[in-house]
Parts: structure tokens; sequence; C-alpha cells
């Protein structure tokens, strides 16, 4: 229920903050944030809550860390805290450092999986799973030797030892942000939509290098391949009880919206056409 204003920019110590747009959008909750993605809204949430408590969540999540998954090579990216970085530079963390935080950008690294898990977490109120690759064994004759099972790795809806948890109306009310990303009227994503299915998602521009003020607004499509911005986007659908949870790292996409967007729609959709297709069928109403 909060309301914060987000113009275009915020001014923080000697440095300026820019959204992804020049007008800004106003006084919003975080439902419309989510939904117009606002930088600046993220940022202000990043000075109230500082790094530690932004750590606390996302490393919940599983922000940072491996997932466990039974492959070689894994990386556990990061999620930093004033801990870390007093240990890792012998300095104290500065407070413009939970701006740029806040927003996945900064120290923060993360995996396609990492969020993809996250994301399924959010869409089912808190269950975080360890992923697997392999459904079932079979012999020559198709006979099922082995057949593995999803494991939960954290519920985040029930206290932890140390009494951790999340509310389930916070997560409803995110899931809200992310459903008007693909459907609402402002929504990042509103573009890209799976007829007779509800998705909810948000997009996401990783930065591959810092910009200028009189730069940050050009068009990135115009500048070389190697200047333009990653994009992502992160799905699940349907939004209320999502079956499937979609991850998609666009490198120099520009953007989430334009690059991550239409791949997640479309694998959600093949989803739906292989093993719901009753639920693609448009209802029409006689006029």
């Amino acid at each position: 229920s909060t309301i914060v204003y987000s113009p275009g920019f915020i001014k923080f110590g000697r440095r300026m903050y820019h959204d992804h747009t020049k007008h800004g959008h106003g006084n919003i909750n975080v439902i419309h944030a989510i939904e117009r993605s606002s930088n600046v809204f993220f940022y202000k949430m990043g000075i109230s809550l500082g790094i530690d408590k932004m750590f606390e969540y996302a490393s919940a999540f599983g922000i940072g860390q491996k997932t466990g998954i039974n492959l070689s090579n894994e990386v556990p990216g990061l999620m930093p805290n004033s801990e870390w970085k007093k240990r890792q530079y012998g300095e104290e963390w500065q407070p413009g450092e939970n701006l740029s935080n806040a927003i996945g950008q900064g120290f923060v690294l993360t995996t396609p999986l990492q969020m993809a898990l996250a994301f399924n977490a959010i869409g089912t109120e808190g269950k975080l799973y360890k992923p697997f690759i392999v459904k079932k064994l079979t012999n020559h004759n198709d006979e099922i030797i082995k057949e593995f099972e999803p494991q939960l790795a954290r519920d985040l809806s029930i206290a932890d030892e140390n009494g951790f948890t999340i509310d389930k109306e916070n997560f409803k009310t995110v899931k809200e942000g992310m459903r008007l990303v693909s459907n609402g009227e402002r929504g990042t994503a509103r573009w890209y939509k799976v007829p007779g299915i509800e998705m909810a998602g948000k997009t996401g521009t990783a930065q591959v290098r810092s910009f200028s003020a009189d730069q940050i607004y050009e068009k990135c499509n115009e500048r070389s391949i190697e200047e333009r911005h990653h994009g992502w986007f992160i799905a699940f659908a349907p939004a209320d009880y999502p079956e499937i949870t979609v991850a998609v790292l666009a490198e120099h996409a520009c953007a989430g919206s334009s690059g991550g967007a239409p791949v997640a729609r479309d694998v959600i959709r093949a989803y739906f056409e292989k093993y719901h297709p009753e639920k693609l069928k448009v209802k029409r109403s006689s006029i």
C-alpha cells in the first residue's frame, strides 16, 4: 500500500541514477513498479532496506548459491552483503551501492537457472525446488528402471530455524505485479501473450557497460553489438497456479521485452499445446 514518487531519475550523493524512461512513472506502489519496471522505485527501496536485508531475502531464494543440479562446472554467482565486501575488499559497504544492487546491477551475479527456481518459488508462493535433469530411466523394453521426482529444498512460507518466513500475501502482491507485466496496460511485456493463458513475468536489462547521462537514452539497437544490453525475461503460467516456469537470457538483445519475452512466450505456448491444448482455445462470445 506504500506509494512512492518515481520520477525519471534520482540524485544520491553526487551521482544521478536514471530510470529506463526519461519521464518516470509518478506516484506508484510496488505492484505498478513491477509492472512498469521502475528503476527509481527500487532505488528508493534499496536505500530503505540496505544491502544486508536485501541479501537475507535474495539468498533465501537461492540467488548467489549453487542449485545442486547434477551437472559439472555450476557457478554460484554472487549476492553481496556488507560482510562480504569487508572480507573481499577490506572496505565498508557504501550507501550508494544499495541503489545499483537493488536492481540487480553492481556486484550481483546470477544464472538463468537460479532465476527460474526463484521465480518458480514466487509462483508457487514459497516452494523452492532442487532442479533435476533426467525424469526416468528405461531399459530396451521401455520398462521403467528408475524415476526421479522433484525435491523440495525449502518452503519459504514456513518459518525456518531462525524464524525467517515470507507471508503468502506478499507472494500474492508480487505475483499481481508480474501478472500485469504481461497483461497490464503499461506492462513491459504486454505485447507477448499466449491466447487463453495468463502469464506472469518480469523483464530485466543487464547493462554490459556504464553510459554517461547523455548516452543512456540513445537507441540501444544502434550501438555496436558488444555495447548492447542483455535482456532478461522470466515467466510462469498460468499466473495463479503455475505449471511451467521459463527463464530466458538474450545476450545483447537490448531489452528483456523484445529479446527474452517472445522466446519465453513461445516455450510456454508449446508446453500448453502439448499438455493442455484445450486451455488455448479462446472463448467466443455472441454479440
